[in-house]
């Protein structure tokens, strides 16, 4: 499909394949460095195109990402594996797969690991898809969907245009022949059938009802999970919120005698509520930055428990725009 849509679709300009499906050797395999006759279980082995690399590219540590998966048996591999691998640069070094020594696999690149928030968490081994077809006919077969194909339109296309486009090279002229060359039943539903596209920006978080027919292993969030916890977030400091004028409210007692001479003095009414406005404030503020501070403290090892990769984006543009605005609301709704 990918190769297709690129040759033959005007508004598509660059399209990549990734074949996570451990029938095909991705996943989880038995690995042994050049001519060693130790060998060792390691996983993270994904198949992608060089296309892949050229669209998402990724920090490189050593080699040329251009053109590192351009040969078939050519692999690229994270930090963290030619670290735990390879004393010296790991670059031209050989690894066979599962013991077999007809098929070696050259070393032609070291990336920076990936990230934990990213779709491609958890991959370290991106084996070259260059080459010939694991089976005869593979490359060509319109009834398989083993692979996550990755589309970039060219720019100022409009998507709408391109879904329409695309749907009607793939599902009229290459995959309804097809089946129905094959004898199979065509499902009621096809005459519905479309090709959607999904930003890349919303992959992670916006794909938790997107099937992948059990092949794929790309990280994935849940944006409704976001949500959830972002509204629990909110109501506890509601309820803090409460607490704070429960306190106030108790309080009042106390400095009735405080109101009562600032009255005598000349203070006007509308002083006194600036008054206990600014103070809840600065108690907004306070209370911010020492949740700033054990912030900064504790993610570290929250990440380290969780696994995760959670940074504060202390440079972000809306940051401390978001910040500020918080204290001022958080403090005007608390002062009230």
């Amino acid at each position: 499909m990918a190769p297709t849509l690129k040759a033959e679709i005007p508004s598509v300009e660059q399209t990549g394949r990734i074949l996570p499906n451990p029938l095909f050797g991705a996943g989880s395999n038995q690995l042994s460095l050049n001519n060693s006759p130790d060998s060792h279980y390691d996983d993270g082995f994904v198949y992608v195109d060089q296309s892949i690399l050229d669209m998402f590219p990724m920090p490189m540590v050593s080699g040329h990402l251009s053109h590192a998966l351009d040969k078939p048996n050519t692999l690229v591999i994270t930090r963290s594996k030619a670290e735990k691998y390879f004393k010296n640069n790991p670059i031209g070094q050989t690894i066979y797969l599962n013991n077999n020594k007809s098929k070696a696999y050259t070393i032609t690149g070291v990336i920076e690991d990936m990230p934990n928030n990213s779709t491609l968490a958890g991959y370290s081994f991106f084996m070259s898809l260059a080459g010939e077809p694991f089976y005869q006919g593979e490359q060509t077969a319109w009834l398989n969907n083993n692979y996550t194909v990755y589309v970039k339109l060219k720019p100022n296309v409009n998507v709408a245009l391109a879904e329409k486009e695309i749907s009607k090279n793939y599902l009229e002229i290459h995959y309804l022949p097809e089946h129905l060359k094959s004898g199979r039943k065509l499902n009621p539903l096809f005459k519905q059938a479309k090709i959607t596209l999904q930003n890349a920006l919303d992959m992670h978080l916006k794909s938790a009802d997107v099937s992948d027919d059990k092949v794929s292993t790309l990280n994935r969030g849940d944006i409704r999970m976001v949500w959830t916890f972002a509204t629990i977030a909110l109501f506890i400091l509601f309820i803090a919120c409460i607490n704070f004028i429960n306190l106030s409210t108790a309080n009042a007692a106390t400095r009735a005698k405080e109101i009562g001479i600032r009255k005598t003095i000349g203070s006007s009414r509308k002083l006194l509520i600036g008054q206990f406005l600014v103070e809840a404030i600065c108690y907004s503020v306070l209370s911010l930055i020492i949740g700033l501070f054990l912030s900064w403290l504790l993610l570290p090892v929250f990440n380290q428990l969780a696994n995760k990769s959670l940074t504060i984006p202390w440079i972000a543009a809306y940051f401390f725009p978001s910040l500020l605005a918080a204290i001022l609301v958080i403090g005007v709704l608390a002062g009230i």
